[in-house]
């Protein structure tokens, strides 16, 4: 668990900084030939004792993640836990009931509260952190095999003991100790593969390689025959990324990059033995570093409440003041030397000063109406809610075995109060499967022949994209034109090199990519014995011998695959070459110079090669088509000469430009739903790689910016590129997508969808999902400026404030005046039917200050918004400006890498588990095997715990207030002394025991409504999202109730003691149990769902109360006038005492259920209506037409069902 860990920097971030780091590649070049690059720490193997001597200044292998210790334990949790102001405000009373002028009951019965609260809060962070205690020695005590220079052997050492320099042997499948810079690797190519599910949850092999300069040593690697010096950064978060260089002892410096690394916590694999030495050890490493356990969200309804927390803290000054007042008035005006319950019997009592005394004790009498206990039962309710939310069978995916798991435990409420749902589209929307389905090489289409006659642009309305149901095989299938072409040798008379065009387009599939090339099955993880790991990126070959590709993305495998159906197969990749089978050539050796990765910023990667026969430095690359055609060389653009139409070479009879067909044929392919990239090449002149090469070993040298400097080298070469065609992989819809988008959008949730993809992929799939239909008007926002984008806005603008249904200042037809705001405004966005697409240039121009706030008001405006070629950090941007300009509450939901900054960034993130790694999961506080189970989670769960957890809350702050104010009333009676009736422990075991688990078995269990209902309505949800069921007007009539309800639990009582001989616990006693009994009534009669746990802990905690009453009343005597030895024996046997109890509870909970009947019978919610109907005679169906008229309620009568 320790390992387990999640990328808190986001991606985003990551991008920002690489952006803002930019420089000069002259300058840095020019520094590194200075020496003046930035230096962080310096290893050197150990070998001596004054080696270790010298390495003992970094951070040794020793990990403590365990917050305590014995002797901390105590003065650490107790700072923390009086960081929360109720419990520093509790402490306050302890110390004031400590003065004897102000004190109103025992020293040590005060206490009891903050105690409880305190010790139940202690056991939680001793169990916690006990856990963490045990895992941390089960880490440290693990052991590996670390070179001893005295001994000059390996020795088995414990993982605590290691440090920075040691040399360290792994075996195959042993977990990496620290991370490490591998040295030496059993694989004649020097390579290793690492499984990185510790790290990041991807399960697909990663290859590590050794740096130049220690690759191919004569046998295994003798350390003390090593003499190096490693110089690298300082240890960081980024577990992608490490910049640094080593010095050999012939002063060469090697670079070093995040492929010479094994990061502590992945899994050796495929791999005999390796050899590392430690550069960053224990909290240094790079998991650690990211092992800050998981953000604290506060919830909506927690902010809510804690303001009306302060509004109890206003009432409560407002009744001490009061008091004090009172009691200072009374004291000037009576004599009071011989009241015997004053215990005063001299003058030297002024009456100003005993008012001032007064005042702090009616602060002691009176604190219960700050709910000290609201924050624990909070938090249990909530611990409740989600445990029985994991269980929930319907949100389990069982084809990945993926159980719904929530890991932010205090924000399940937020669930039922969404308004904004951000999504992305692959592998959340889709299935991530990806199938190769057509290409296009240098202007003919191959591939699918069912989808030809769509791409060749067939289809009679362009405008409205092809809604083909996929197929669901997830078979290739082959074009045997193709497949007959790519066997027939090259025409040397036509083309300069010994490849045709569509074998030179397959051999870019499958050499541009990061696959790794394994022979054999790998062993999961949990168990090294069991059999093979199926994995969905890799090869269907998987687990025979054979060639099986592990691929970091679907994307690349089905590339992969694809070429290799065509009989082009990527047989072996080393870190030095590439051996393809080509058909009718065998295979060819390609000498692999450069690897140029995939960044967000270019988007697109590259592989720069030496061609085996004609000895040419080319470079393939592939990518989005918005930035290839910026990198294309000028004749891409012009049609072809007569002497190209006739050539064999370039078997083309169109008189277009090869750039202009092949775009036809990315439209046609995003049209029926594919995801599309371009495909190119470049020979590279030898004098300007061998240029151009100084500037990349520059780079690859520099320790600071080298990210920036290596980006900048890239879209040095990556220019000039030759077309040579395009391709279409498919990516499916999952089940029930549809049906999930169509049911929020009628909750009243706006969707907007965030990807990467090209603009009319995006569009197509929006239409198969029902994000968009037919009737709706899309609006394309595409500009190259931002002057450009400015007219475009502001035009848009116009033309959708002028046909809004209010732009006449009247509310149309069809929309309701006293529907709430966010009501009105999603009626008449569904009235205009307009969905909105915007790319990611024109999104960044959108998202300037000076341009936000147009295009969020054109946005609103929109049922629909899509987000086309978005980067990670758009992503975030979009969420944060619609989060804090709409002070709305939106949810992120994604599966990969590039979402966890849009995740972070909303109020609640969801994370997919799919097929691109655990990232995403990892940083969401709910994880779901799929999309569909997005309903449930929100219509039935969130609305569930929304709506309990806020009438639980209010019924809190009622049940404290009419206790408090029964005790204030008695102070009108006795000279507001601030001497109450109730017995001490009475005082505080009202809250604590007698009122405590109804209301939070009611937190956890209670049903306003079936989740069959809440399925089938999603117009229920907006009760939630428009926060009706806890508002400021609901918690001051609960208030007002409470005010209420103590005017007659204490004038019941005092009428029927009126002139009576009765003592005041007496008197006091006869309250208390009417309070209690009326309190749990209320409760009865707030809750819609009976099972006999609600039965058990109502009448149960009556039960309870006159049990430990009778006990405690018959067992303890105390001398004086608070003696209340056999006062409830003795109470319980008069007619009074049960006409007060009866009668009380009935008339105070009279106005109560008067208002439930009125609102019920004459201004029905939307939840109470579709309950009616669910228990009336009506059909279920009826339960559709539920909306916030109840008119729309056929042949209904909800009288005859509530009376």
């Amino acid at each position: 668990g320790i390992l387990c860990t999640y990328i808190h920097m986001s991606v985003g971030e990551a991008i920002k900084q690489d952006v803002r780091s930019y420089g000069s590649m002259s300058e840095a070049s020019e520094d590194i030939a200075n020496g003046e690059d930035e230096v962080g720490r310096i290893v050197r193997p150990i070998k001596t004792a004054d080696d270790r001597l010298e390495m003992e200044q970094y951070v040794c292998n020793h990990i403590r993640t365990s917050k305590y210790t014995i002797l901390t334990f105590l003065p650490k949790n107790m700072f923390e836990q009086f960081h929360r102001f109720a419990n520093f405000y509790f402490l306050l009373i302890v110390v004031l009931n400590f003065i004897p002028q102000i004190n109103a009951f025992g020293k040590e019965v005060a206490m009891l509260p903050i105690l409880f609260v305190l010790s139940v809060t202690a056991l939680k962070d001793i169990f916690e952190d006990r856990r963490r205690y045990v895992s941390d020695r089960e880490v440290n005590d693990r052991e590996c095999q670390v070179f001893s220079g005295s001994e000059k052997c390996y020795t088995s050492k414990a993982w605590k003991d290691v440090q920075v320099g040691d040399i360290v042997n792994l075996e195959c499948d042993e977990i990496i100790p620290a991370d490490l810079l591998l040295l030496w690797s059993s694989e004649a190519s020097n390579v290793c593969y690492i499984e990185t599910a510790n790290i990041d949850g991807e399960s697909n092999l990663k290859q590590r390689r050794c740096p130049k300069g220690f690759r191919n040593p004569s046998g295994q690697l003798d350390p003390l025959e090593l003499d190096v010096e490693v110089h690298c950064q300082e240890p960081d978060n980024k577990i992608y990324h490490f910049d640094g260089y080593a010095i050999l002892n012939d002063g060469t410096r090697v670079p070093l990059d995040s492929n010479n690394l094994l990061l502590r916590g992945c899994v050796l694999r495929n791999t005999g033995s390796v050899i590392g030495l430690v550069v960053y050890a224990g909290h240094d490493t790079k998991a650690m570093k990211n092992n800050s356990g998981p953000q604290y969200k506060r919830s909506k309804l927690e902010r809510a409440m804690n303001f009306d927390v302060v509004w109890c803290m206003v009432i409560l000054l407002v009744l001490c003041v009061t008091g004090a007042i009172g009691n200072t008035v009374w004291l000037i005006g009576n004599d009071y030397k011989h009241v015997i319950y004053l215990g005063w019997t001299s003058d030297d009592h002024e009456a100003s000063l005993d008012g001032f005394l007064r005042f702090w004790t009616y602060v002691i009498v009176l604190q219960i109406i700050i709910p000290i206990s609201l924050y624990v039962s909070v938090e249990i309710v909530k611990l409740g809610q989600v445990f029985f939310m994991q269980l929930d069978i319907e949100m389990y995916h069982p084809d990945t075995d993926t159980p719904m798991r929530c890991q932010a435990l205090n924000i399940s409420e937020d669930l039922g109060q969404i308004q904004y749902i951000f999504s992305d589209k692959t592998g959340t929307l889709t299935e991530n499967k990806m199938v190769f389905r057509k290409c296009s090489i240098l202007g003919t289409v191959y591939g699918d022949t069912a989808l030809l006659a769509e791409v060749d642009g067939q289809s009679t309305d362009e405008s409205l994209p092809v809604n083909r149901k996929a197929d669901s095989s997830d078979k290739i299938v082959i074009d045997d034109s193709l497949k007959e072409q790519l066997s027939e040798p090259s025409d040397a008379t036509d083309s300069p090199h010994h490849l045709s065009s569509e074998q030179e387009f397959m051999v870019l599939m499958a050499t541009c990519n990061t696959v790794v090339v394994a022979e054999r099955p790998r062993r999961s993880q949990s168990d090294v014995c069991d059999s093979d790991f199926t994995d969905s990126t890799a090869s269907p070959e998987r687990g025979r011998l054979g060639i099986v590709y592990e691929a970091e993305s679907p994307d690349e495998a089905s590339l992969v695959n694809a070429a290799k159906a065509y009989g082009v197969t990527l047989q072996s990749r080393t870190p030095d070459t590439l051996t393809v089978n080509v058909p009718g050539l065998g295979p060819l050796e390609y000498k692999l110079l450069h690897m140029l990765a995939f960044t967000s910023e270019r988007k697109r990667m590259s592989v720069i090669v030496q061609d085996p026969v004609t000895q040419e430095v080319i470079l393939f690359c592939k990518g989005a088509d918005s930035v290839m055609y910026n990198i294309l060389r000028p004749d891409a653009f012009k049609p072809p000469s007569k002497s190209e139409r006739k050539s064999k070479h370039q078997r083309r009879k169109s008189t277009d430009a090869l750039a202009e067909i092949t775009q036809r044929h990315l439209d046609g392919f995003a049209r029926t739903g594919l995801r599309t990239l371009c495909m190119a090449k470049r020979v590279i002149d030898r004098k300007e790689y061998e240029q151009w090469l100084k500037q990349r070993e520059a780079a690859e040298q520099a320790l600071s910016n080298r990210e920036a400097l290596l980006e900048e080298s890239a879209c040095a070469i990556e220019r000039d590129l030759e077309l040579l065609g395009a391709t279409g992989i498919e990516d499916r819809l999952q089940d029930g997508v549809s049906q999930t988008i169509q049911s929020l959008r009628e909750a009243g949730i706006v969707i907007w969808v965030l990807t990467g993809d090209k603009q009319e992929t995006a569009i197509n799939v929006a239409f198969a999902c029902l994000l968009f239909d037919s009737r709706m008007e899309i609006i394309k926002l595409n500009a190259t400026t931002k002057e450009e984008c400015r007219e475009l806005l502001d035009i848009r603008r116009k033309e959708l404030k002028s046909q809004l249904p209010t732009s006449n200042g009247r509310v149309p037809n069809g929309v309701r005046e006293s529907s709430d705001h966010r009501d009105v405004q999603h009626e008449m966005t569904e009235l205009l039917r307009v969905g909105l697409v915007i790319d990611g240039q024109t999104l960044e121009f959108a998202l300037e200050d000076d341009l936000k706030d147009a295009f969020l008001e054109i946005a609103k405006i929109c049922q629909s918004v899509i987000c086309c070629r978005s980067a990670p950090i758009q992503k975030a941007a979009v969420v944060h400006l619609v989060k804090e300009s709409e002070k709305a509450l939106c949810l992120a939901v994604g599966d990969g890498a590039n979402d966890v900054s849009m995740i972070q960034m909303a109020d609640v993130g969801v994370g997919i588990a799919g097929n691109e790694g655990m990232q995403a999961v990892r940083a969401s506080d709910f994880k779901l095997g799929r999309f569909k189970f997005l309903k449930r989670l929100l219509l039935v769960h969130g609305h569930w715990c929304y709506d309990r957890l806020a009438n639980m809350i209010l019924f809190f702050f009622y049940k404290n207030a009419v206790f408090v104010f029964l005790l204030f009333w008695y102070q009108i009676y006795n000279g507001w002394s601030s001497i109450v009736p109730v017995e001490q422990f009475f005082l505080y075991l009202y809250n604590l025991v007698f009122t405590a688990l109804p209301p939070m078995v009611a937190g956890i269990a209670d049903q306003d409504i079936s989740d069959d209902i809440l399925m089938r309505s999603p117009k229920l949800y907006s009760q939630g999202r428009n926060a009706k069921t806890y508002t400021r007007l609901l918690f001051w009539l609960n208030i007002i109730d409470a005010v209420w309800q103590s005017l007659v639990m204490f004038y019941v009582s005092f009428l029927a003691y009126y002139d009576g001989d009765v003592g005041r616990l007496e008197f006091g006693t006869t309250q208390n149990t009417a309070c209690v009994l009326t309190v749990l009534l209320h409760l009865a009669v707030e809750m819609h769902f009976w099972t006999w746990v609600h039965h058990f802990t109502i009448w149960g905690s009556l039960v309870v109360y006159f049990a430990w009453a009778l006990f405690y009343h018959g067992l303890f005597q105390y001398p004086g006038k608070d003696n209340a030895y056999w006062v409830m024996e003795h109470t319980i046997t008069t007619g009074r005492f049960w006409f007060c109890i009866i009668l009380t509870p009935a008339i105070a909970l009279v106005p109560r259920i008067l208002a439930h009947v009125i609102r019920e019978v004459y201004f029905p919610t939307p939840v109470q209506m579709a309950r009616q109907v669910s228990g009336a005679v009506a059909p279920l169906d009826h339960i559709a037409a539920v909306h916030d008229d109840p008119l729309e309620l056929p042949a209904l009568q909800p009288s005859s069902t509530i009376l």
